[in-house]
């Protein structure tokens, strides 16, 4: 607690400081670079703002309420304590073996989501190069605007690892684990998928397919239950950001204007559509 204060305090005094010192008149010549107004920086601007409205921010609040309860009461170590002596065997073992893999390539999804970008742009001449490019995209926004939030509260909750024989309190800054990574990283790529996916069949297989890698860590006595929780959440509400982001861009491309005809009984008729 006293860091978190003496954080505080030394912020306002900083900028206490630079407002004094700094030139007020300066801000009238200012000009915004160029790369400001960059497609991929606005997307990302917009990412932020559907990230910090209300909706959002409520529902992260929630999570972390629920974790919370869990973690500062029995709840986690009655779960830890049930799995591991009568859920968890040989089978669940080579079960969770792919998804913690997929969950643990945390840095390097970043190369990845990158080169589907790439591999996707230059595949543009055929079917396979728009979803490829938008997966990878829209991937690589939800890990930078998701992994903010875990980086702060892994360290900010500090929580431990069951493995350890750490306990699921939350005491700030005891340990670096309060937030499963595995369960954050793993879940993006199903997650990203789930939201350009039609069939709601396939959708709903995708998304339960994005808590695999958060119960492998359950699983492999890595995390606790509200850990997990935790990362999911932030990879979920992420995503759908990023999501509100791109149906914000379809819906301002789509025509003012737009006349349609449709057959009928010994003619047809036309019917025109206004967006205002």
């Amino acid at each position: 607690m006293n860091r978190i204060i003496s954080a505080c305090l030394l912020t306002v005094i900083s900028c206490h400081c630079f407002a004094q010192s700094y030139d007020l008149g300066k801000l009238s010549t200012f000009k915004i670079p160029d790369w400001w107004h960059h497609p991929y920086v606005l997307d990302i601007k917009q990412d932020f703002h559907y990230y910090l409205s209300k909706e959002i921010l409520y529902k992260a609040g929630d999570a972390l309420l629920v974790a919370g309860v869990i973690a500062n009461t029995g709840i986690d170590r009655s779960v830890h304590k049930q799995w591991q002596q009568s859920i968890r065997n040989n089978t669940l073992n080579r079960f969770f073996s792919l998804p913690q893999r997929i969950g643990g390539v945390r840095w390097w999804s970043f190369p990845l989501y990158l080169s589907s970008m790439v591999i996707g742009d230059l595949g543009n001449l055929y079917r396979f190069g728009d979803p490829v490019y938008n997966w990878g995209y829209r991937s690589l926004r939800t890990a930078l605007l998701g992994g903010i939030q875990q980086v702060i509260f892994t360290n900010l909750l500090g929580s431990g690892r069951p493995i350890n024989g750490a306990d699921s309190n939350w005491r700030p800054f005891a340990h670096r684990t309060g937030v499963s990574g595995h369960a954050f990283y793993g879940a993006i790529p199903f997650l990203t998928a789930a939201h350009m996916t039609n069939p709601d069949s396939l959708r709903y297989l995708l998304f339960a397919a994005s808590t695999l890698p958060a119960l492998s860590r359950v699983n492999s006595d890595a995390h606790y239950l509200s850990q997990i929780i935790v990362g999911w959440a932030f990879a979920y509400l992420s995503s759908v950001a990023i999501y509100q982001t791109e149906m914000q861009k379809t819906e301002s491309s789509e025509p003012i204007w737009r006349v349609s005809a449709f057959p009928a009984k010994g003619g047809a008729f036309l019917v025109a559509k206004l967006k205002f």
